[in-house]
């Protein structure tokens, strides 16, 4: 527990509050350590502490738990189910009858889209060969799109497996990231929650790209 020590209580309240955010909302928002909400975090649990010592316990507690402990929480609300069963609303740009394709409420960059099997799987390990291999078409194809149709000039194909690797939501998921010039986010905050008007505008964008017939021949695996 290197970093976690008694006498840094803002520290371990600050580590204490994120924890507790992502026990109880990680499987929708998610939380990174290079956020700045971390900071916001940290100042908050310095307060806390002095409240209730006792809620250092509780951090130490839910660092050191195993991933089952927070699964559990993932699997009582899973965000990508109830979007595949359409209980939750999102920016969806594709979809058939094994896969969907929608907007990452908080892009990384401006186009960032979420390639999902709508069947619940854990991770990457977990999932089908079929299925995995059917994401990462469909996520080939749509990073084509974002470079004709986004304005992009590259992009990144990413799945993270495992919290230590960053994976937040535990159903299985391929990240799209658009890039511009020199990693540039492109015309919006990065981790910012995406606005109805810039989602809109991707969405519409990538629906059309959808359509063309190179991209659509990429989707089916023909090109």
């Amino acid at each position: 527990m290197g970093f976690i020590s008694n006498s840094d209580h803002g520290i371990d309240a600050g580590l204490m509050v994120v924890m507790l955010i992502k026990f109880f909302y990680g499987s929708f928002y998610g939380i990174f350590l290079d956020d700045p909400g971390l900071r916001v975090c940290i100042v908050i649990g310095s307060f806390l502490i002095q409240i209730k010592p006792s809620f250092l316990d509780l951090a130490l507690m839910l660092y050191k738990a195993p991933p089952a402990l927070y699964l559990g929480v993932h699997m009582a609300r899973c965000v990508f189910c109830e979007i595949a069963r359409g209980s939750e609303s999102s920016w969806k740009v594709y979809e058939d009858q094994e896969i969907m394709v929608f907007l990452d409420r908080y892009p990384i960059s401006y186009g960032h889209i979420l390639v999902a099997p709508k069947q619940h799987y854990e991770d990457v390990v977990r999932t089908p060969p079929h299925l995995v291999s059917r994401a990462f078409v469909v996520a080939r194809a749509f990073g084509n799109a974002s470079m004709r149709y986004i304005g992009a000039t590259g992009f990144r194909i990413v799945t993270n497996t495992g919290s230590s690797a960053g994976q937040i939501i535990f159903h299985f998921h391929v990240h799209v990231i658009p890039r511009y010039s020199h990693g540039d986010s492109g015309p919006i905050e990065p981790r910012a929650e995406i606005s109805d008007d810039i989602a809109e505008r991707v969405v519409d964008l990538y629906r059309k790209a959808a359509q063309d017939p190179e991209v659509v021949g990429m989707i089916r695996g023909e090109r």
